[in-house]
């Protein structure tokens, strides 16, 4: 009897420490294993590249009605300036290429204003004289295309043209000397560029627009870039002297800007702008 309370006492004992083990072991494959779904689970800091969205590009709606003082204001199926309520209106630019004296392109408003303001005629003098930071023009005849651009930039602080220079004078020697200026900037045309411009990475405001003709080429100074649709269509506006009209409009396409403008302006394409 005594013997066998000492048997049952013993595997009692055992078994205690049996499971005690197994509690223990138990235990420490749970830690093990919740320490390695930790180490699974918790990257490593890193530096991630971010990419960042360019912004978007902003549309806007072709602008119709008369003359309001604010906008420039021409008629396409003339073409002429606007005669009435159905003409497209076309806003100024502003900002672009800037000298110690202001903007090239608030300058050329000014010159713009200077030009004859009837409906119809050819825009090719200064009625009133236009000055400043040293610099002055008109009133004047005679005044090509050419001279619009060298007397912008020299009211905005550039010296560097000149009217008395003859290949300056020359829209073809205007075109040659922008290439290889120092200080001045010539850029290639192609789509790219143009929504560039409309992203805000490449600002072409007060640069020249250089299009190629038959016999040289026919320049004006970029107003503005107007973006109807995402997909790049809209229309860039130059202003422009010694023509019929001081704005013209040229219709782009998936960002490509057509050679023929909306007031019957043909070239043979753009070929880059001047800029600074």
């Amino acid at each position: 009897m005594g013997r066998n309370i000492l048997t049952v006492c013993l595997i009692l004992f055992v078994t205690s420490v049996l499971l005690a083990v197994q509690s223990r072991f138990s235990r420490a494959q749970s830690e093990d294993k919740n320490q390695i779904n930790l180490g699974t689970f918790s990257p490593a800091p890193t530096n991630p590249v971010v990419d960042v969205p360019s912004g978007p590009i902003p549309l806007t709606t072709p602008k119709i009605g008369g003359r309001n003082g604010k906008d420039y204001c021409i008629d396409d199926e003339d073409p002429d300036m606007c005669d009435d309520n159905s003409s497209h209106l076309v806003p100024k630019g502003v900002g672009g290429v800037k000298g110690s004296c202001g903007t090239v392109i608030e300058w050329t408003h000014k010159l713009v204003d200077a030009l004859p303001q009837v409906m119809k005629g050819t825009r090719n003098k200064l009625t009133k004289t236009v000055s400043n930071c040293g610099y002055s023009t008109g009133p004047a005849s005679n005044y090509v295309s050419t001279f619009l651009v060298i007397d912008a930039y020299n009211l905005a602080g550039f010296k560097e043209l000149s009217k008395s220079n003859s290949s300056q004078v020359s829209p073809s020697g205007l075109f040659s000397w922008w290439q290889k200026a120092p200080g001045y900037q010539y850029i290639p045309y192609s789509p790219t560029v143009v929504k560039e411009f409309a992203e805000g990475k490449k600002d072409l405001t007060g640069c020249v627009m250089f299009m190629a003709t038959g016999s040289g080429y026919h320049i004006g100074i970029v107003n503005k870039l107007e973006v109807y649709k995402a997909a790049g269509d809209g229309v860039i506006s130059i202003l422009q002297s010694g023509t019929r009209m001081y704005i013209d409009r040229f219709p782009v396409s998936g960002w490509a800007i057509r050679n023929t403008s909306t007031n019957k302006t043909k070239t043979s394409g753009v070929t880059g702008f001047g800029c600074h």
